[in-house]
């Protein structure tokens, strides 16, 4: 698959939701690192009006760009981190949790009974990203 901004072959990509349906995004290396400011500034506010704590962003910014950087986290480490943010009260770390969970892949086939308990999450962009989980693991 190639960067949707240049024909270099697009080494990752993110899955926003825009008007309430999943979009994906793919990038070259060099855009990934350009557009991961842009996404974080775009994706996190939208949790800062719930009573979210910005102080844990730096962490998900972390494992943000591990994607887009040489690798600091390991899958079992990331597995780890994000079955243990389904299971916390603040929806953007159930959101960002059922997102990296999608973004494992079938790696993450053990999530899934956790994933499908956030199908009746009452965020809905919690309850977006555990679906596209889901779907995206058993594919």
């Amino acid at each position: 698959m190639k960067c949707e901004l240049c024909d270099q072959e697009a080494v990752t990509h993110v899955t926003d939701l825009e008007h309430g349906a999943p979009r994906e995004h793919h990038f070259c290396q060099e855009h990934a690192q350009e557009r991961l400011g842009d996404y974080l500034s775009r994706v996190l506010p939208r949790f800062s009006d719930r009573g979210l704590d910005p102080a844990q962003w730096p962490q998900w910014a972390a494992l943000l760009f591990q994607n887009f950087a040489p690798s600091t986290v390991s899958k079992a480490e990331l597995l780890k981190f994000s079955m243990d943010s389904l299971k916390q009260h603040d929806a953007r770390s159930r959101y960002f949790g059922a997102a990296w969970l999608g973004f494992l892949g079938p790696d993450a086939k053990e999530a899934v009974p956790d994933l499908r308990c956030l199908l009746d999450d009452p965020e809905p962009l919690v309850r977006e990203a555990a679906k596209e989980a889901i779907r995206k693991i058993e594919e």
